[in-house]
């Protein structure tokens, strides 16, 4: 650890020595040299810091899931120590210098994903010229730890080495200042494919019932594989535990605390209803009560594992898996697995099925054959490591959360989406009123 810190500060050094400026930069070519050699090696040590800033212990998870003061303070170093690439007055300039020092000219047009996000949390750049995705991440109040947890859980995803499924990769890190703030970039490989959630609209836009069945097709072939994907990525990295009565109860309360927070929402939101409010609460005891805590996998997790999160490329039929942030909160310095929450990444991926079609109609059974679909990749891949109890209670609390934010349906002004959005509280309504019969039949 002692000669790991001493590499790091001559690195320091030799990048302090060798300042860049914006005259400096040649347009014609990405400039190399020894010094270039170690501003990509700063990336890689930067990555093995943000590693040893893991939780320990599923306790340790649920306590500090929103970033801790080790981790803030790993961020000022990394900004305090990047190459530095500010140039000009304006956030393109800088992102394109950066760009142009390392990989050649930039596009003449720079994509910027979301703009609204600019100065408020992280936001993206994408130069498709030179197929480079940037990422920043402003340095400001209650974001510090987000470029750790970035370059932490993109680590913990590539070791992994999944066979089913590609990642971009990290390629260059640095900073620039903008009115007083500043601001990380993180450069990486633009991967090709669309976000899995696109391919809903191909159902519903279809001219016939031909084409429609081919969107559908697509549809299963794409669950299947992403399926696998989750499957092998859980497996890969599993280890059969015994949790400790601590990490049980720890466990158990945080479930009960979010239950009870989204009863309150609920409450709010229909307060003419209160045996509903009871029939929930009781439904959550029930499934609780079953929670399995013998023996049990601990696994790797994605943590954000909605359908924007996963590409899907027609071309080469392949999936790429894009910001496995959370999953630093999964694992610990050593790549060992510290939770069981791995189970929420399928809850979240059959909420977003279900999602994806009720925002086109009502058609239950096409979310069923969809889910089933998903479901048998899943356990081609994955084996036996599902605890189904966990999986009931994670989905459980992931309906309720939906069913109390679709209660906007009632005010929504736009018909379509209003529509959409009553149709989606009627399904939820119904999952949580026939929760505990579903288990019975599991």
């Amino acid at each position: 650890m002692i000669i790991h810190y001493i590499k790091l500060t001559v690195f320091f050094a030799l990048i302090a020595c060798c300042p860049i400026h914006c005259a400096d930069l040649n347009h014609t070519s990405p400039p190399t040299s020894f010094v270039q050699d170690t501003k990509d090696q700063y990336l890689q040590f930067s990555i093995g810091k943000a590693m040893h800033t893991r939780r320990i212990s599923e306790i340790d998870r649920l306590s500090k899931e929103r970033g801790t003061p080790e981790e803030e303070a790993l961020a000022k170093e990394i900004a305090g120590n990047a190459p530095d690439y500010t140039c000009g007055d304006t956030h393109e300039a800088s992102i394109r210098f950066f760009i142009e020092s390392h990989f050649g000219p930039a596009s003449s047009s720079l994509y910027c994903v979301a703009e609204d996000r600019i100065g408020k949390r992280e936001f993206v750049f994408i130069d498709k010229e030179n197929e480079i995705v940037v990422k920043v991440f402003p340095q400001i109040p209650k974001h510090y730890f987000k470029i750790i947890h970035e370059l932490s859980g993109h680590q913990a995803f590539r070791e992994l080495n999944l066979a089913q499924a590609g990642m971009a990769e990290f390629l260059r890190l640095g900073k620039y200042s903008l009115n007083g703030v500043d601001y990380l970039l993180l450069a990486m490989t633009f991967v090709k494919g669309e976000e899995i959630r696109k391919f809903f609209a191909p159902v519903y836009s279809a001219g016939g019932p031909a084409e429609k069945q081919e969107a559908i097709d697509d549809l299963k072939k794409i669950f299947y594989l992403l399926g696998t994907v989750m499957g092998e990525a859980h497996s890969r990295g599993k280890m059969k535990a015994s949790p400790s009565a601590d990490h049980t109860e720890a466990v158990m309360q945080s479930y009960t605390l979010a239950a009870g927070k989204l009863i309150d929402k609920y409450k709010e939101a229909d307060r003419e209803n209160s045996e509903m409010a009871e029939r929930i609460w009781e439904n959550f005891i029930t499934i609780s009560s079953q929670y399995d805590t013998g023996p049990v996998y601990f696994a790797p997790s994605h943590g954000d594992a909605h359908l924007g999160n996963f590409l899907y490329d027609k071309a080469s039929e392949k999936i790429t898996v894009i910001d496995s942030v959370r999953a630093h909160l999964s694992v610990d310095s050593e790549d060992l697995p510290i939770s069981d929450s791995y189970s929420y990444d399928c809850v979240r991926i059959e909420d977003s099925i279900i999602k994806g079609i009720l925002t086109y109609e009502n058609d239950v059974d096409l979310i069923q054959e969809l889910i089933g679909t998903f479901r048998q990749g899943y356990e081609i891949s994955a084996g036996d490591i599902m605890n189904q109890s966990h999986f009931e209670l994670n989905r459980f609390l992931r309906t309720l959360k939906q069913y109390v934010s679709t209660f906007k349906w009632k005010t929504e002004d736009d018909l379509v989406k209003r529509e959409s959005l009553r149709r989606m509280h009627a399904y939820y309504e119904g999952m949580l009123c026939n929760a505990v019969a579903l288990l019975a039949i599991h």
